[in-house]
């Protein structure tokens, strides 16, 4: 049985205190050195207040997040030989990159990971700056089976990372769905009526969505205009050539992404970059549970193969392309009941 969720999500604000503002010339520092999609999490939560805060993230997601974000967001390096799959051989090294992270104003570090690796970097990094670190329980799930089983079971609920950081900052209760609601209400003006972007980011082959063709061809079949994207060095699943597929720089990435009328991902931080734009989002996820990731308002369809709680799957990290996929006639059929259920969104050409 597969599982999709075609409502999207306009949750409304309430009242919250917001945090109590930072002395003059000083910012607080959201600490998030993995992923383009973690960075991205962590880039909804200081859209709403951006001269508040500095993120520190990856420098390879810079261009991308100035691209997303505007000139207007502070960021800086946080290079850590940990996060990477490429990870350095030196200790020196890293030491150096670690040392041109922090500047002389940042008041308190915040960080929703919960990982004793980058509690250690921000003690290392931050000397005697204040840290405010959450999601202990939720790493710790993802090591040890007895703990995730109490989220497997529902007796604990899987938090979106989105609402740990809108929590952990003390926005306004509801900030980020709100602004992700504003957000696909300007971007569905620059939409091209019935264009679908399938894009194939995944780091690893196992994370990547194997019947993109046969996607394709339905999606096709429905009268939809498909372009297929995939990273710099993003595999291609079977049946798709080289010439099928364009692989944009930043700049036509961001351009391609709000043009879509949809956009269909797997979980990846080509993903979360299409939902932080507006464009109306499909993710198609297997190995991990999509309710930790998901982002306000993309409908997420997927296989009873999907894990429950905080652990992945453990071929979480390989190239094995794996079975238990949804078909692409359920993720189409959420397409087309998505449509047909959102008054506002524009009708697809026949």
């Amino acid at each position: 049985m597969m599982g999709v969720d075609t409502h999207m999500s306009q949750k409304t604000s309430k009242t919250a205190p917001i945090a109590e503002s930072n002395a003059p010339g000083q910012m607080a520092g959201l600490f998030e050195p993995w992923g383009l999609g973690d960075s991205i999490i962590a880039a909804a939560a200081m859209r709403h207040r951006p001269k508040q805060f500095v993120l520190y993230c990856s420098s390879k997601w810079h261009a991308i997040l100035r691209e997303a974000c505007g000139e207007e967001a502070i960021l800086r390096p946080a290079e850590l030989s940990y996060t990477s799959r490429l990870q350095q051989s030196t200790a020196s090294a890293n030491h150096e990159q670690e040392n041109r992270c922090a500047p002389a104003v940042i008041s308190k570090i915040f960080s929703i990971r919960g990982d004793p690796r980058d509690w250690l970097a921000i003690r290392r990094i931050f000397p005697g700056i204040p840290v405010k670190m959450t999601g202990w329980m939720e790493f710790l799930s993802k090591k040890t089976v007895l703990l995730d089983w109490v989220y497997r079971t529902g007796f604990l609920r899987v938090r979106s990372r989105y609402l740990r950081w809108e929590q952990l900052l003390d926005l306004p209760e509801g900030s980020i769905a709100n602004e992700y609601a504003l957000q696909r209400g300007i971007q569905s003006k620059e939409a091209v009526p019935g264009r679908v972007i399938l894009h194939l980011g995944a780091q690893w082959k196992s994370k990547q969505y194997p019947n993109v063709a046969r996607l394709r061809a339905g999606l096709e079949a429905h009268g939809f205009s498909v372009r297929i994207l995939a990273g710099p060095h993003d595999p291609l699943p079977q049946n798709i050539d080289e010439s099928d597929v364009t692989r944009p720089s930043v700049p036509e990435l961001i351009r391609e992404l709000r043009s879509a009328d949809w956009v269909i991902a797997n979980d990846s931080g080509p993903m979360h970059l299409a939902a932080f734009l507006g464009a109306k989002t499909i993710v198609i996820p297997l190995l991990s549970n999509i309710q930790e990731w998901l982002p306000p308002g993309v409908i997420p369809v997927y296989s009873d193969r999907m894990p429950k709680g905080h652990m992945p799957i453990s071929l979480y990290t390989t190239d094995q392309i794996l079975e238990g996929w949804p078909e692409p006639s359920v993720i189409i059929d959420a397409l087309l009941r998505a449509e047909a259920r959102n008054p506002d969104l524009r009708p697809r050409p026949l």
